[in-house]
């Protein structure tokens, strides 16, 4: 008898990928080559506490699914820290969150993976940790965390938290440091890394922004997170929305900072807190392998009926020395791993992730049996390595050696200001020639000049305009905006960095005058003066 055939449709997770928007350097086109058939992203030219309109919203899936995808996840519509601090205006802020959730929901956007950490989104000390095969990886190093707490932040009272073997580990990791290497582990703690939902703060705005849960204890944090839950779960029922939270990273009370949900029990904590499939997690099984007190393939079973989205990847720990835990103010050292090759068991995972998938197709979810997934923080590999960041390296190098051989005693180097948030390789170069001419400092005294943007780059399309061509912007040209600098202003400012003693052995950013301009606003004002 001969077989028939038939279509066998697999219940797989939904493969999706992380884009940062039009700005994004991976283009859609790229990801298309992922197989990704979702996409994950936000409107983060939207102020944090403002609605996300309709229409934009509507702007951003159509962009998506000309490209062939589908809007899978917002990540995320960020949780102001009114909400997360409990303060008076909360309720206003929580009014604008609801009616995003609603638009969301008109939209048919399902999914919110958000994130109630205070202050910070997440964190790590080393963003270029040399892996054995030669690549870089993401790293979260405890001693370093404590030797910023303690000698960088000087966060009053901190090192009454410490046990005393950790705190005489800081003090060796920071009495080895330069001006840069401390430069440098300030900036990957609080000036703000790529996807971040929060705000990047200067040294002095982060210390305030730290003071002002000096007195919130862990229990009154997560009676602020079930308030915000309580108050926005029955809006999302009704607009069909799902609510992820991801967990604190690194998933401990770190900086003095209570914390939201890092544990187990506080998984299981906010779940009962509201009582709805609507409310859900996040299973970011990095994070929450990162402390030594989850056990992250029991978790995933046990809360993966309440699981809307997937973060896979993996860490290898490091324990201190007994008889620390690994739980104290810094916790434990990890470096984000290979795949199959960390703590976790990630076929252990996916095939309860599988399972559920399966439950909720048999008990007739719908489109809402759907659970996405995404690669997580990848290594730095190949020809990310290369290319645009020896070209641009080395060119600074050679103009540094060459002043050194020909005596002169100050280099002033124009960088940029955009390498605070490092995503191209060209921005990693400029970061590693300011870090080795940070270490000339000794020989040869430095300024770092980061000016934001030139008014010379709307030159290029002048030509163009003026024949009748349309002014090229990324979106609306309303999501990124800078302060614009003339180069005779520029000039003047790096010329007074030989003058001013304040300007030697500092980076300094600079904009021009007035207030910042989005792309939109420059062409505009391209077009009425030609």
């Amino acid at each position: 008898m001969e077989a028939v055939p038939r279509e066998v449709k697999p219940l797989l997770l939904e493969e999706t990928w992380r884009w940062y928007g039009p700005n994004d350097p991976v283009t859609l086109e790229d990801v298309k080559q992922s197989g990704a058939t979702g996409i994950v992203t936000a409107l983060h030219q939207i102020p944090i506490g403002e609605i996300w309109s309709e229409s934009a919203i509507l702007e951003r899936k159509k962009m998506l699914e000309d490209a062939g995808f589908t809007w899978s996840v917002v990540e995320s519509v960020p949780v102001h820290e009114s909400i997360k601090l409990g303060k008076a205006d909360r309720d206003k802020y929580i009014e604008t969150y609801k009616q995003t959730v609603r638009n969301l929901g008109k939209c048919g956007i399902r999914c919110i993976c958000y994130n109630f950490m205070p202050v910070l989104d997440w964190t790590r000390t080393d963003l270029t940790r040399r892996w054995p095969d030669g690549s870089e990886a993401l790293a979260y190093d405890a001693d370093e965390l404590a030797a910023f707490d303690l000698y960088i932040l000087k966060r009053a009272g901190a090192e009454k938290e410490y046990e005393a073997s950790a705190l005489a580990r800081a003090k060796a990791v920071f009495d080895k440091m330069d001006d840069q290497a401390q430069q440098a582990l300030q900036q990957n703690i609080i000036a703000g890394l790529p996807g971040r939902m929060v705000e990047a703060y200067s040294i002095e705005e982060f210390r305030s922004a730290i003071a002002e849960y000096e007195n919130v204890k862990p229990a009154q944090m997560r009676e602020n997170l079930a308030y915000f839950l309580r108050s926005i779960i029955p809006t999302c029922e009704e607009a069909g929305v799902f609510m992820a939270i991801h967990p604190d990273d690194p998933p401990r009370p770190i900086l003095g900072l209570p914390p939201a949900c890092s544990t187990r029990d506080d998984v299981a904590a906010l779940l009962k807190a509201v009582d709805s499939k609507f409310n859900g997690i996040t299973l970011c099984v990095g994070t929450y392998a990162s402390s030594p007190q989850n056990k992250v393939e029991d978790m995933a079973k046990e809360f993966a009926s309440r699981t809307h989205f997937v973060h896979l990847r993996n860490v290898t720990k490091e324990m201190p020395p007994s008889p620390e835990t690994g739980l104290g103010p810094a916790g434990c050292t990890f470096t984000e791993s290979d795949h199959l090759g960390g703590d976790v068991d990630m076929y252990a995972i996916m095939l309860t992730m599988l399972e559920e998938k399966q439950r909720r197709v048999r008990e007739g979810w719908g489109d809402s049996a759907n659970i996405p997934f995404r690669p997580d923080h990848g290594h730095k590999m190949l020809d990310d390595m290369k290319d645009s960041f020896d070209i641009d390296y080395q060119a600074t190098v050679n103009c540094v050696e060459a002043s050194r051989k020909a005596g002169l005693d100050q280099f002033v180097l124009l960088s940029a200001v955009c390498v605070q948030r490092p995503l191209l390789a060209f921005q990693e170069a400029k970061l590693q020639a300011e870090a080795d001419l940070c270490k000339e400092g000794e020989k040869m005294s430095y300024s770092i000049v980061r000016p934001t943007a030139f008014f010379k780059s709307l030159l290029g399309q002048v030509k163009g305009v003026k024949g009748g061509a349309p002014y090229v912007m990324f979106g609306d040209g309303t999501e990124v905006r800078c302060k614009p600098i003339s180069e005779e202003d520029l000039a003047s400012f790096m010329a007074d960095c030989f003058w001013d003693p304040a300007k030697k052995n500092a980076i300094l950013p600079i904009g021009g005058p007035g207030p910042a301009l989005s792309f939109k606003e420059q062409g505009e004002l391209l077009f009425s003066l030609v």
